[in-house]
């Protein structure tokens, strides 16, 4: 028989047993979101009316806003706040109202957590009708991308066609914008008498370091910056958790951190994006160009539901291309602290002789034996182009002894192009079947963008 119908044939193998086996619980719910839920409870709620409150969300924008909902609505109603994925037929008919918070991943595709509910009761020909349901949807986007809300958009039709009844039109956001956001908050202080408030603090940072690190390369300047808290104490974070910055016009951007707490400052790894009207991006181009040490920088940091830590023994694959590498960085410092552990980064960009960001970082963890393998893909190398995808192939065998091994899969950076280029990749060596099961075991996990 043929050594890849074999290898695949033991990988099915694996995953079925491993779906019985070795199914790890669902990952832990936010300290966030725990305590809107104790918040929502734990008062006598047998007189409240039930409110579902479901989110899909990638980077946690959608969940920090679900939480924040539930907080704030939890003295009238009974909360059930729920990762759109976990609610079911039954909590639809039981509930006369809700509201939906979500983002678009991918080319119009929902969240991760999202794509059972639209499998189930949006796409397919359901027979579920819900014609005693009110609901409300806020859709997360960004408009420079064609695809834009359209998972909220797709959601908010497939529940009309459950005969539904909308308590206003869709509210759609682009990129967190106050203005957009504001409509939200109307909503609910009109639909329910309340105001929903930021409850989550913006502490005062400084720009210590930036330094372009890809001088030259063919494709647009990456940095590293680096910050510290103008009180000068470091707040707690982990490696996968980001960071959202209100830029001097109030609004938001989201980036991931990608340094520890023992580094002794918050780094990031920024693009700086030039609009096609030849100016730089509001928020790449305030960091990487505008802000000087004397500007603060007001930031939150906050988990990033995309990135659920795993154990020490669990080997990771970290995948990602461009200023992916930050949060990919971030993990692969945080294991350097950790004996025992096992990673393989396999990351793409464009020159090998401009674009070799943190090698030097990367060669020291495999001299010291914290980094395992490394592979880098270079899109213009004049003697050997190739995509991080491309390595995914060449290393089929030593990648499905990685996964029946229990190896995780993170995939950090690009959404178009690398994102759904790996994603494909993967499933055509190892099968649908394994990349659900690995879903389902928080074992594939991506942060795309």
């Amino acid at each position: 028989m043929d050594s890849q119908v074999i290898a695949g044939v033991l990988i099915s193998l694996w995953a079925v047993t491993s779906f019985w086996l070795l199914r790890r619980p669902q990952q832990a719910l936010s300290k966030r979101l725990s305590d809107a839920l104790q918040v929502a409870t734990s008062s006598d709620n047998s007189h409240k009316e039930p409110l579902l409150i479901g989110w899909a969300s990638q980077s946690g924008q959608a969940q920090l806003l679900a939480e924040q909902a539930a907080a704030q609505l939890s003295a009238h109603f009974q909360i059930r706040l729920q990762e759109l994925d976990a609610i079911d037929e039954q909590q639809l008919k039981d509930v006369q109202q809700a509201l939906f918070i979500v983002s678009t991943y991918g080319v119009g595709e929902p969240p991760d957590n999202g794509q059972k509910f639209k499998r189930r009761f949006i796409s397919s020909a359901s027979k579920l009708r819900l014609p005693h349901l009110k609901y409300a949807v806020l859709a997360l986007g960004d408009k420079s991308y064609p695809d834009y809300c359209a998972f909220g958009e797709e959601l908010y039709a497939g529940l009309q066609r459950l005969q539904g009844n909308p308590i206003r039109s869709i509210i759609k956001v682009d990129r967190m914008h106050r203005s957009d956001l504001e409509l939200w908050s109307q909503l609910l202080q009109q639909q329910f008498n309340i105001e929903l408030q930021d409850s989550h603090d913006f502490t005062d940072w400084r720009l210590i370091h930036r330094e372009c690190i890809n001088e030259g390369s063919p494709g647009a300047p990456l940095f590293h910056l680096g910050l510290h808290p103008l009180n000068g104490q470091l707040p707690e974070w982990r490696a996968g958790d980001l960071i959202d910055i209100r830029l001097p016009d109030g609004d938001l951007r989201t980036y991931s951190i990608a340094s520890v707490v023992q580094d002794e400052r918050l780094d990031l790894v920024v693009r700086q994006m030039l609009l096609p009207d030849g100016r730089l991006g509001k928020g790449s181009g305030w960091l990487t160009e505008r802000a000087d040490g004397g500007s603060q920088v007001k930031l939150r940091i906050r988990p990033n539901p995309a990135f659920s830590s795993v154990p020490v023994k669990t080997p990771l694959i970290l995948i990602g291309n461009g200023s992916g590498m930050a949060g990919l960085r971030a993990l692969l410092r945080e294991r350097s602290h950790l004996p025992g552990s096992r990673q393989w980064l396999i990351f793409g960009e464009r020159d090998p002789s401009c674009d070799r960001i943190f090698c030097a970082e990367t060669r020291s963890m495999q001299s010291c034996g914290q980094l395992l393998c490394e592979d880098r893909a270079f899109s213009r190398d004049p003697k050997r182009p190739r995509y991080v995808q491309d390595i995914l192939h060449e290393q089929a065998p030593r990648l499905r002894s990685w996964l029946m091994a229990g190896a995780a899969v993170y995939v950090c950076g690009c959404k178009n192009g690398m994102g759904q280029a790996v994603d494909e990749a993967l499933r055509e060596i190892v099968g649908n079947h394994v990349i659900s099961i690995m879903q389902e075991q928080n074992r594939y996990l991506r942060d795309l963008y």
